[in-house]
């Protein structure tokens, strides 16, 4: 239950109340309870996957501002449109 909530992006606060405690309660749950812990860092890394994966469908797509995006986040570079070759050009409006 914990996990879907998290997956849905629901914040840690809003799934305290569905569950009917406090924010601080759930935190205390979470140093106790590493199994509710883990719950949450699973429920994170799954939900940026999907993200992730949906972004790259966009720019597969044709979608040019994911294709940006991508672009300057891979990791690849500082995200400076100077670490590109200058044969790269990149159209907004095709």
């Amino acid at each position: 239950m914990l996990r879907g909530w998290a997956q849905e992006g629901l914040l840690q606060k809003q799934i305290a109340a569905k569950m009917g405690v406090s924010g601080n309660t759930l935190l205390r749950y979470k140093k106790k309870y590493p199994e509710i812990a883990d719950c949450f860092a699973v429920s994170k890394e799954i939900a940026d996957y999907q993200v992730e994966n949906a972004l790259r469908e966009k720019a597969l797509g044709g979608n040019v501002q994911a294709m940006i995006f991508l672009l300057k986040n891979s990791g690849k570079g500082t995200g400076n449109e100077a670490d590109y070759d200058e044969g790269v050009c990149i159209v907004d409006d095709l």
